[in-house]
């Protein structure tokens, strides 16, 4: 999913596609499993997943701390909004606030998943992720940065390996805020992406990318 332009925003940013059709639908469309498949615009039919085919991280870093919190029962301290970091902290709440885990995920704040605010540990990270065969690059504490490229494939394979009840916690958040926030107007053009989690980057070469990713109903990962 790629080469997209800011659409509307709902807490979190969600963005369309050039070339959005009627249909609403994104110009590439993964789905993990045993053998992923690839569908394109203008193609019906879908094809093999290339390898070679490439993703910024983005914000979707946060997703995967998000994950290991949850999977672990972790009971972080919510982020106090003292107006020292506009910048950043608009994404978060206002001074004088704070902000909790599923809330900081729908706003896509990066200063609560700051694996050191967290006191994540790089060996514990790196156990948790390795017992459960994810991508190397997941193992690494140090590569959740927005800039780090990854393949699809290695991506939907880090999703795949997220414990079923966090995938489940992890989509009833996202979508919440479709559902019950500012963006309940776009559920009709959203359909199955309601429950993943949205991204942008700048590169160098693309110019702004942008998509999402998450799990399906059935847990199937999307991007």
């Amino acid at each position: 999913m790629r080469w997209l332009r800011p659409h509307l925003a709902i807490g979190l940013l969600v963005v369309a596609p050039y070339g959005w059709g009627s249909d609403h639908w994104p110009d590439r469309l993964a789905l993990g499993g045993a053998e992923p498949r690839l569908w394109q615009q203008p193609d019906t039919q879908t094809q093999p997943l290339p390898n070679q085919l490439q993703t910024p991280l983005g914000s979707l870093w946060k997703l995967f701390v998000y994950s290991y919190l949850q999977a672990n029962a972790l009971q972080e301290p919510k982020l106090q909004c003292t107006g020292q970091d506009p910048q950043q902290e608009r994404y978060c709440c206002d001074p004088g606030e704070s902000v909790g885990r599923d809330e900081a995920l729908i706003r896509s704040c990066g200063l609560y998943f700051a694996p050191d605010r967290l006191g994540i540990q790089a060996a514990d990270w790196r156990k948790f992720w390795q017992q459960r065969q994810a991508p190397e690059w997941l193992r690494d504490l140090s590569q959740l940065q927005p800039q780090q490229r990854v393949s699809v494939n290695s991506l939907l394979a880090g999703l795949a390996v997220v414990p079923a009840e966090v995938q489940q916690r992890s989509r009833e958040v996202l979508t919440g805020v479709v559902l019950h926030g500012r963006g309940k107007e776009a559920v009709g053009s959203l359909g199955t992406l309601l429950g993943a989690k949205t991204y942008t980057q700048p590169t160098n070469e693309w110019g702004l990318v942008g998509g999402g990713a998450g799990w399906s109903d059935n847990g199937t990962p999307i991007w």
